[in-house]
Parts: structure tokens; sequence; C-alpha cells
């Protein structure tokens, strides 16, 4: 419900007028400011968004039009724009400027290949483009309210949140399975030091999403055990891990990864988990209402949420001008799936690698 402010009482003509033009006209604009904004930039496409802007169109038709006809017109306009065409009516998906799209670099057989057979920045590129397509399709209503989480989410209010979430598990999943799935040592050391290289490459595309993935599987206790095959790995390899493992230390809440974002020119694939940690700690540190005051909403928390959404949205906006390959597609479709648990990799970790091989 929208209150009109209360005019002062006992003004002259001339105290009315001025009242009028520098207060109460200026408040009106300023309403009309936030609901195209919140229009234009935050509204998802779930039912209590959609009943909101049936109520947000019959304000505009009615008290705005009677008070700025203009601004009532424009807001009517974007209002039946955005609930003709859909969710992407008004959002801007904007192509990185100045940038070329870069020729795929392919084996030299596209209808059969192995891993080892594809360039790593080539992997890099069509990783990227799928974590990058998921998390533009993110809507704000996933991160609020912990959407996402196991006690109070429901998996139909933040599908494409627990869609990220899946595929950055599948692929530490196909990291941990490809190199521990090699009998070979120098072929299973070559394949680490792909997907070393695959993780370096991520990072130079800003994919850090995908960054992440990678390294949580290297760093796993199945892989990180392999003495033996991380001794095979060059030490340009090893030194370039390092650097990477520096980057997205968790130590001082990801300071590194944080600062290194900031200096980030999009397009780019933020780490999901980053954001949905400091959701929690906005969601769980502060109360929805001021204390003692049931009825006055906490606008502190919700400045809070709203910094967060406002850098996702950021990155969501500017799209990648990669190339997508089919075949190279479908080789990670094929991948990408879910069909190891951690006991199971420990259990082919002990077989290639037994304790006390020496």
């Amino acid at each position: 419900m929208i209150q009109a402010p209360t005019q002062p009482r006992e003004l002259t003509p001339a105290e009315l007028k001025e009242w009028h033009d520098l207060k109460l006209t200026p408040i009106r604009l300023r309403v009309f400011n936030v609901i195209k904004s919140w229009i234009e930039n935050y509204l998802g496409g779930d039912a209590e968004d959609l009943q909101a802007l049936d109520l947000a169109r019959e304000f505009a038709d009615t008290k705005m039009k009677k008070y700025l006809p203009t601004a009532s017109a424009q807001l009517l306009r974007l209002i039946d724009r955005r609930r003709e065409n859909g969710p992407n009516a008004v959002t801007r998906l904007l192509t990185a400027n100045n940038r070329d799209f870069p020729s795929p670099i392919l084996p030299k057989n596209i209808r059969r290949f192995r891993f080892l057979d594809l360039d790593p920045l080539e992997l890099a590129r069509q990783l990227t483009l799928l974590e990058s397509e998921l998390f533009a399709s993110i809507q704000p209503s996933e991160f609020l309210s912990k959407a996402w989480s196991a006690e109070k989410g429901r998996p139909s209010t933040f599908v494409h949140v627990n869609a990220l979430i899946s595929l950055s598990n599948n692929i530490s999943s196909w990291v941990a399975a490809t190199i521990l799935g090699e009998p070979d040592l120098r072929k299973r050391a070559k394949t680490m030091s792909q997907f070393i290289t695959i993780a370096e490459k991520c990072s130079m595309l800003n994919n850090y999403n995908g960054l992440v993935s990678i390294l949580g599987s290297l760093d796993s206790a199945h892989i990180h055990r392999l003495k033996k095959t991380w001794e095979q790995v060059p030490g340009r390899q090893l030194a370039i891990y390092d650097q990477l493992r520096d980057i997205m230390s968790p130590t001082r809440n990801f300071s590194n990864y944080r600062t290194a974002l900031r200096s980030v020119n999009p397009p780019c694939v933020p780490f999901l988990g980053c954001y949905l940690t400091d959701l929690t700690f906005i969601a769980d540190g502060n109360p929805d209402v001021i204390k003692g005051r049931s009825n006055l909403i906490n606008f502190g928390k919700m400045a809070k949420t709203a910094d967060v959404l406002r850098e996702v949205q950021q990155f969501q906006h500017v799209k990648y001008t990669l190339i997508k390959v089919p075949e190279i597609q479908d080789f990670l479709e094929s991948v990408l799936v879910d069909d190891s648990s951690v006991s199971e990799f420990y259990d082919m970790s002990l077989q290639l690698e037994p304790r006390n091989d020496s």
C-alpha cells in the first residue's frame, strides 16, 4: 500500500505551490522510478511477481495517471510489454564489447576424439558456455529467504540455482573419474596436467565457478593422495596449480578471490557459493523487521541483500562471445553425470596407489 505524503496545514497559495513543486512531485517521481527500476531489473517470473505486476499496473492506471500522466503512460507500456513477452522482455543481455567470436579449436577428428585430444582452452570455453547460460538464467527470487536451502527451499523455487550447483558437482566428479579411470601412471599424470590447464583457462575466461569445481576435485582426498601421479606432473603445471589455489583460497572469506572479482570486466561466471554464503549470513544475522517494531521493515537487511543481487545481475547481463561446438557439447553432456560416490573414488584411488606402496 502506497501512502501519499501528508500536506502541511495553513499554507498560503504560494507556499502550497512551492510544496507541490519541491516536495510532492519529486516524491511521486521517485515512486515512479522505483517501480520502473523494479520491473526493468528485478522482476522475476514467479506467481508473486506477476501478481505484484498486476497491482503496479492498477496503480499506474489510476492514482499515477491522475497526477503524472506521462510517467503513467510510460509505465503502462513497460508493464504491458513485460506481460506480453515474458521474463526476458526488458532484461538487456549484452554481448561483450569489442570482442570477436574466436574460432573454435577443434581436434583433428571431430567425430572421434578422446579427452586428451581436446584443446584445454576450447574445453574451458565450452564449459564456460554451459555454466554462464545457467548463471544468467537465475532469477532474483531464487536468492531470497535462502530458497536454495534444503530446509526451506522447494525445487521449483530455485531451479536454476540447483541446476548450476548440480553442474558444478558433476564437473568435480568428471575430473575425479577421468583421472582415476586412467591405469597408466604417465597418462594419468598427463590427464591431471590437462585439468590444471583447463582450470587455468577457466580463470583466464573469468569462469571462477568452473575453476572452483576443478580445483575442488584436484584438492579432494582421493586425488590429493596420488603421490606418484603428482610427481609426474611438470613443475610449471604445479606452479600454475598453486597460483590458482591461492586465488580461490577460502582464507579470510575468500579475500583473494573477492579482490580479483572487483577488477574483472564482464563477461564472468562468479563463484556461486560465495553469494549463497553471503546471503545466508545476511538472512540469519539480521531480522526482517526492526526489533521491537514489528510493523517496520528492516531496510538495512534489504539493502545488504540488494547489494549482493546487484553484483549478481552485473555479471548476468553480459554474455560470452564464444561459439558452441555441438560435438564437444555432446561429449560434455555424456561425461557430466553424477555416477560415482566419494567412497567409490577413494577405493579407485587406493587401487591405483595403495597406502603402503612406496
